[in-house]
């Protein structure tokens, strides 16, 4: 990132409440932990692991939002998140909004408070998220997504697919390749991990003591 996208996301974050600002007698700007970052999660809060959020999770989120309402906001795109392994910091995503949004991939939409602050896809982001969701999914997006729930139940294909953004007979594919691997087993009309699997979901960070 360079000074300038840094310089405007802060000025992002300010909008969003996440930072305060304040001009110095020298006319230089100085930034504040906001009130937002004041309510942060307690350290007892269960949440998901920010590394396990994927780029690609993040805007198959935002692409469903857009699709039902033409925007999102960010507690839309944090309960899109959410999964049983815990609910994601609601101040890392909006960060992450706020850094999509200097990129030029989103845009501030209606202001509605913090977590409700609104964004829309620029016609950029638009095309670089298409790109991003049709291009091959690889083996460690798929095994962190089925991480997001919990491993010692019948696999969900259907939540699965809509976190990565792809149709359900793409992620099916992945799965029969697996499968002949040994990483599922079938049983009856269920799909199980085996032990392999559960090895594959620890090895791209989820390292929680059920896994």
């Amino acid at each position: 990132m360079t000074v300038e996208e840094a310089g405007s996301l802060l000025d992002v974050l300010a909008l969003l409440g996440l930072v305060d600002r304040y001009r110095t007698p020298s006319d230089a700007w100085v930034y504040a932990c906001g009130p937002l970052l004041a309510a942060a999660p307690t350290a007892d809060t269960v949440l998901r692991p920010q590394e396990t959020i994927l780029p690609r999770e993040m805007w198959a989120a935002m692409a469903d939002a857009h699709a039902r309402t033409g925007m999102a906001s960010t507690e839309t795109i944090a309960e899109f998140l959410d999964a049983p392994a815990g609910r994601v910091d609601r101040i890392d995503v909006a960060v992450r909004l706020a850094t999509l949004g200097v990129r030029g991939l989103l845009a501030a939409g209606p202001d509605r408070g913090a977590a409700h602050r609104q964004w829309q896809m620029t016609a950029h982001g638009t095309s670089w998220g298409r790109e991003l969701l049709s291009r091959g999914l690889t083996d460690s997006e798929v095994w962190t997504v089925l991480g997001a729930d919990s491993p010692d139940v019948d696999i969900d294909l259907i939540t699965a697919a809509r976190r990565l953004g792809v149709g359900l007979a793409r992620l099916e594919g992945w799965v029969d390749r697996q499968t002949r691997t040994g990483r599922f087993a079938r049983v009856g009309s269920e799909l199980r991990l085996t032990d392999s699997g559960r090895e594959a979901i620890s090895a791209v960070g989820w390292k929680g003591p059920e896994r």
